[in-house]
This record gives C-alpha cells, sequence and structure tokens, in this order.
C-alpha cells in the first residue's frame, strides 16, 4: 500500500461511519433515512471504473441536519490516495512507515511532525469543498496483491471525506477505543471533542480494471403523487401530526432511472455462464421531519430488470417548516447519483 502525500502516515487502523444503507422503515426509532446530524449520504466518482493514470474527480453528498446549528458545517477531503490496502481493507489505509520503519511496526505519535501531534488544528492541510480530484497510478493495477487465484486482476483507490461541525485534530492513542478507529476527531473553537451528531468520515472507492468500465447510473426524474418533480420548485405538504408518523398519509415518492443505465456485469454470471446486469436501487433521505416506509427501494434486479412497484411511502412532518428529499441511487459496482428537492410542510 502507498499514500501519496506524507500527511496522516499513522500506524493506526480505522472505522468510518457508513455512508448509506438499509434499515427497518419507520416505527418506534429513527430511520437511517431521517437526517438530523451532520451526515455524508453518499459520493461518486465520475469513472467508478478509472483506468491507470486517468484522472478521477469526486464529489460528495454531505447534508447538515441538525435542528440548530450553532456552528456551520464543513466539508474537507484527508489529501492522500490510498492504494490497495491490504485485503482492500479501508481501515488498514492508516498502516504506514513511518520515518523508515518496517511496516507493522508500532509507531507513537511522538514521533510525526509537529503539525500531526494531537491539539493541533489541521484545517490548513486539508482539502475543503464537496469535490476532490485524484490521479490514477499507472501501476495501480500491477501492484495490487490478487484476493484469490484466478481472480481478475485490477487496482484499488480508496479517498477519505470529512463532515464535520469544526475543525480536525489528530488523537492522542490514549484516546483510541480500538485499532479501528479512526485516529482523527472534530472539535470545536473551545477544543472540546464534538459527537457523532456534528462529525461523520466517509470513503471512496475507485477500482480499476484493464478493460472493464462502469458509468453512474443517470436519474430521469422524480415522481412525487405521481407527477413530475419540479427539483428546484420540490413540493408542498400538509403536516401531520400524529403521534406516530406511520399514522400518517402515506405520499407516493418514486425515482426513474433508464434501462440504459442497467449495464451488463461481466463479474457476475448466471448458471450458464452467461454475464448478468448490475442491481440498481435507491437510498431515500429527508431532513425536517420527514420520514419514509423504507430506507430503500429496488429499482432494477439484476436478473428481472426494471421493478415496477418501486414507489416509497413518504410520510410529512409534523409541524409546519422546510426540509429536503434526497434520493441517492446506487450501482452494484459502486456507482452512484444524486438529487433532491426541497419539501415544505405548512
Amino acid at each position: 500500500m502507498k499514500l501519496r502525500a506524507a500527511l496522516f502516515t499513522l500506524v493506526v487502523a480505522v472505522a468510518v461511519s457508513a455512508v448509506a444503507g438499509t434499515g427497518c422503515g419507520l416505527g418506534d426509532f429513527p430511520a437511517i433515512s431521517t437526517v438530523t446530524s451532520v451526515r455524508i449520504l453518499a459520493s461518486r466518482a465520475d469513472e467508478p471504473y478509472a483506468k491507470p493514470g486517468d484522472t478521477v474527480h469526486v464529489d460528495v453528498l454531505a447534508v447538515d441536519g441538525r435542528s440548530v446549528k450553532t456552528t456551520p458545517m464543513h466539508v474537507y477531503w484527508l489529501p492522500f490516495a490510498c492504494e490497495n490496502p491490504p485485503e482492500d481493507l479501508y481501515y488498514l489505509c492508516f498502516e504506514q512507515l513511518l520515518g523508515g520503519a518496517d511496516a507493522g511496526t508500532s509507531t507513537t505519535t511522538s514521533s510525526l511532525p509537529t503539525f500531526l501531534q494531537p491539539g493541533h488544528d489541521l484545517t490548513p492541510f486539508l482539502v475543503e469543498g464537496p469535490s476532490y480530484a485524484v490521479q490514477i497510478p499507472q501501476d495501480i493495477i500491477s501492484s495490487h496483491v490478487a484476493m484469490s487465484s484466478g481472480m481478475e486482476n485490477y487496482g484499488l483507490t480508496i479517498l477519505f471525506n470529512v463532515a464535520c461541525a469544526g475543525h480536525l485534530e489528530v488523537l492522542a492513542q490514549t484516546a483510541l477505543a480500538s485499532e479501528q478507529q479512526i485516529p482523527l476527531g472534530c472539535f470545536d473553537e473551545n477544543e472540546n471533542q464534538l459527537d457523532a451528531t456534528q462529525y461523520v468520515i466517509g470513503y471512496t472507492r475507485i477500482f480499476s480494471y484493464t478493460d472493464r468500465t462502469n458509468q453512474n447510473p443517470v436519474i430521469d426524474h422524480m415522481t412525487f403523487q405521481g407527477a413530475t418533480v419540479d427539483l428546484v420548485e420540490g413540493v408542498t405538504t400538509a403536516t401531520c401530526g400524529d403521534s406516530t408518523q406511520s399514522d400518517c398519509p402515506a405520499l407516493s415518492v418514486d425515482t426513474s432511472v433508464p434501462m440504459s443505465s442497467w449495464e451488463v456485469d461481466p463479474a457476475s454470471l448466471d448458471e450458464n455462464g452467461q454475464p448478468r446486469h448490475e442491481e440498481i436501487w435507491v437510498d431515500y433521505y429527508a431532513t425536517g421531519g420527514g420520514g419514509f416506509d423504507d430506507d430503500a427501494r429496488l429499482l432494477y434486479d439484476a436478473d428481472r430488470g426494471l421493478i415496477t412497484d418501486s414507489a416509497n411511502k413518504f410520510y410529512a412532518a409534523p409541524s409546519a417548516g422546510q426540509g429536503a428529499l434526497y434520493a441517492v441511487v446506487h450501482d452494484s459496482r459502486d456507482g452512484a447519483n444524486w438529487v433532491s428537492f426541497p419539501v415544505v410542510a405548512h
């Protein structure tokens, strides 16, 4: 594994909060789709499968769902590319040589440069903003250690993105609960470490193959109650004050992805040895108090194709105000795309 910059070459593994997933829907506990904190919902590379030498542009979707925003949320990128970590495990991206030490040798933060010592604001050394560009090394495929015999050669590049309502600092070794914990923390101006409602770190994977390609899925349009949504104007709903959100009227929301986005996946073969297609699904998120019956809905099955009953149920916020609805579409080969629109409850 190689890091193209010296920053954060810590001999510590990381644990990264999940940026997307599915849940059990509405109930007594908030669903994954209900955004009430600082969150990273998704990231996308303009080339999910990139060729060696290509420059890849990556975007991140970070959302501040806090009801009280005492300090603004910032989006940062750690300015290095993690290449081919052992066993493709993202949390091993911070295990790296320090000062000529052998890989795997324990190194304390006392051997790090001053600006990487705990208690120092890392902002000057980070890249701020929702986008980042990285050049894929020419040897990304040839330098990758095969996971198993017979597997097609590939390379893996990983980038880390952060949403933080403060600034980042390196954590002292004594502050790490386990070897897989991220060695960074988010702090306010008074050096108080912020909790998970105000800090999250995500990662973006970029695979490289000699011949394979993959395109991000296209979102043709959104529908709400059967009508196409103007993504700028959004939609208006009545509030729902019921104590249990699932007792509120269910409003239909759906995401339209064209058949052209349902690409063949050469790595997935059916029982006859023929390539199958990707799976495509959509994750839903809402701010402002709205919620969904399901956190995710399947749009294209690998074998059956288009799912005709993919509509989700949206439930309005219990009080008046403006929120937003986010639809994040994924394919099963790390492609992603998203749209959002305002939702006003009155």
